[in-house]
């Protein structure tokens, strides 16, 4: 087996430079659209969390 001549490698590089802005440019538009939805379940997450540490705190007194 022939080893891949630099040129194989930098263009491999590069085609993965660009398939991974692809990739990210996609994301950025998906995120853009439910970036809410994921802000509203990281509060209902947040509260919850919340809800329970205040629970167990003052359960301990009794």
């Amino acid at each position: 087996m022939q080893p891949k001549s630099l040129m194989t490698i930098l263009w491999s590089g590069v085609w993965l430079v660009l398939a991974a802005t692809i990739v990210l440019f996609f994301f950025t538009q998906l995120l853009s659209q439910i970036w809410w939805v994921l802000l509203l379940i990281g509060l209902l997450i947040a509260v919850v969390s919340l809800l329970v540490i205040w629970r167990r705190r003052t359960s301990d007194r009794w």
